[in-house]
């Protein structure tokens, strides 16, 4: 060990970023009001005791060297946000529907490691360096002990004791076979018709996996011998779920307008079909948006990129005085390893991840350096 260090640190911060006078009820103008003269009206609710967010900040690190090659970073950190700020509904009848609020306490505890690898080292060298992160984030509190739900296409909610990226929804069943409709898990666990779910997902609704995934970061790796270098990086996330855009199967209802998915060729036909899609209607089919049947799993590995150069040694450019000549190449977005697979000929997590594909890119050139 050629080197040790410990840090700590301890602070506060305040946010004031919340837009000017959001705390007092303001109002806009216009030309177009009563006979053609300028006109005022309420534009934003007030709230007199809308106050800063306060951030709490402490963290504990480590740097570590061993041999003048290895080094290693690891930090343990915990943030809490006291008097987070977000807009909460309030009755219409007021003249808005929702008010700027300091609703809650969340925390965002984790671990971030570094380790820096110098492999090998000599005509051929190996760097590598190696980035995990792993966040755990909770609401604390919320004020009344209320629950605050996104819109019902989003399956998003802030709700004590969960992650601010939870996916809040229905738990899928599968289709009955006698008459191809969907059936789910209703919150006392009885296995019920789609047409008889709560489908309020404030009421009905359940817990279906997070967004924020367990640990993320990247691989990086450069080689090189002599005038030859390559580097290939690699990011990587594990554990997170994601909530896909159900408009590609939407369970027939877009057959008329819209291109669909290939798995709509599973649908339910006749009885006794076993099939996870239902009986397609474009009109009498309950369209559950946060069914668990859209959540997938996102864990994936990505070979972000690689690039390959080559420097042309002196004795090739020594004529050319003093001009240096590099070639090189570079390709981005490669191609991604998942580990829920898709069915062989159908779509999963795969296909749907991404509303358009990602574009993959391919350069090369040569460098003149003088």
């Amino acid at each position: 060990i050629d080197m040790l260090r410990v840090r700590v640190s301890y602070g506060t911060t305040g946010n004031s970023r919340i837009g000017s006078y959001q705390a007092r009820g303001l109002y806009g103008f216009n030309n177009t009001g009563y006979n053609g003269g300028t006109s005022s009206f309420p534009s934003s609710a007030p709230n007199p005791s809308l106050g800063w967010e306060k951030n709490y900040k402490s963290n504990l690190g480590f740097d570590l060297g061993i041999k003048k090659r290895f080094n290693l970073t690891l930090e343990f950190y915990q943030n809490i946000l006291d008097d987070a700020i977000t807009p909460i509904p309030v009755p219409a009848q007021n003249g808005f529907t929702s008010v700027l609020a300091n609703i809650g306490k969340m925390r965002n505890a984790g671990i971030d490691l570094s380790l820096n690898a110098q492999v090998f080292d000599g005509d051929f060298k190996w760097r590598a360096v190696l980035n995990v992160g792993y966040n755990k984030n909770k609401i604390i509190s919320i004020k009344n002990k209320a629950s605050l739900f996104g819109a019902s296409t989003e399956g998003t909610v802030l709700r004590e004791g969960v992650s601010t990226g939870a996916i809040w929804g229905f738990e899928f069943a599968g289709v009955d076979p006698a008459t191809g409709r969907e059936m789910y898990i209703d919150n006392i666990g009885n296995k019920v018709s789609v047409y008889d779910l709560d489908r309020n997902i404030a009421t009905g609704g359940k817990y279906l996996g997070d967004r924020l995934p367990k640990a993320q970061g990247a691989f990086i790796n450069s080689f090189s011998y002599k005038a030859l270098s390559l580097t290939v990086t690699i990011p990587y996330s594990f554990g997170s779920k994601i909530l896909i855009d159900n408009a590609s199967e939407n369970n027939g209802r877009n057959l008329s307008n819209r291109n669909q998915s290939v798995n709509l060729l599973d649908r339910w036909q006749q009885p006794g079909d076993i099939s996870n899609i239902p009986l397609l209607s474009a009109s009498t089919n309950p369209l559950v948006y946060t069914s668990s049947k859209y959540v997938y799993n996102n864990t994936y590995i990505q070979l972000s990129n690689v690039s390959i150069s080559y420097t042309l040694p002196k004795k090739y450019t020594s004529k050319l005085k003093g001009i240096g000549i590099t070639v090189y190449g570079n390709a981005s977005n490669i191609g991604y390893w998942y580990k829920q697979k898709s069915p062989e000929g159908r779509h999963g997590i795969k296909e749907y991840r991404f509303s358009f594909p990602q574009a993959q890119t391919f350069t090369w050139g040569t460098k003149i350096s003088i």
